[in-house]
């Protein structure tokens, strides 16, 4: 509903002295994407948590979230390739968050590390996910219109801006 220039995997955006790196990483929906920033800081957005991983079924039949967790696990594999010592930076968290002003952040071969699902076979890994999906959020319908139309017009907090219902852990 906005003007925007479409990203495709591998566009570069410079930013000053930084390159800003964008990588397909479909799963969570088609269109996720997660950026690179300086091959050492990775924006994850709803891909990967700090303690979890993107939910594959919003807007999606029980079939199309199967096929989306596929994808899923495949564009973790991806991002699993980087260097260990990439910092995450999810969109937000999947768990209750303080405000303090500390960064959510953890270096790649921690979440390695710690987050169980990473460690599963990708069979393994799409049952375990089709098993674990939570209720629909409330304000799921909510958040697409204001997503769509560009615009913030609610407390982020109550759109879950911080700890959300996107991840399965």
């Amino acid at each position: 509903m906005y003007p925007f220039t479409a990203l495709h995997d591998g566009s570069t955006i410079n930013v000053g002295a930084v390159a800003l790196t964008a990588m397909q990483t479909p799963g969570h929906t088609l269109e996720s994407m997660s950026y690179l920033l300086d091959q050492k800081a990775l924006f994850t957005g709803d891909s990967l948590f700090l303690q979890g991983v993107g939910r594959p079924d919003l807007n999606a039949s029980a079939e199309e979230a199967r096929v989306h967790a596929h994808l899923l696990y495949q564009s973790l594999q991806k991002l699993l390739a980087l260097p260990v010592d990439s910092l995450i930076l999810p969109g937000h968290t999947n768990t209750p968050t303080s405000f303090d002003k500390i960064p959510l952040t953890a270096s790649l071969g921690n979440l390695r590390n710690q987050v169980k699902l990473l460690q599963l076979s990708e069979s393994e890994f799409v049952e375990t996910l089709v098993t674990r999906i939570p209720p629909v959020p409330p304000n799921h319908e909510r958040i697409i219109e204001l997503n769509e139309a560009g615009r913030l017009i609610e407390n982020p907090i109550e759109l879950e801006a911080g700890a959300n219902h996107c991840a399965i852990s």
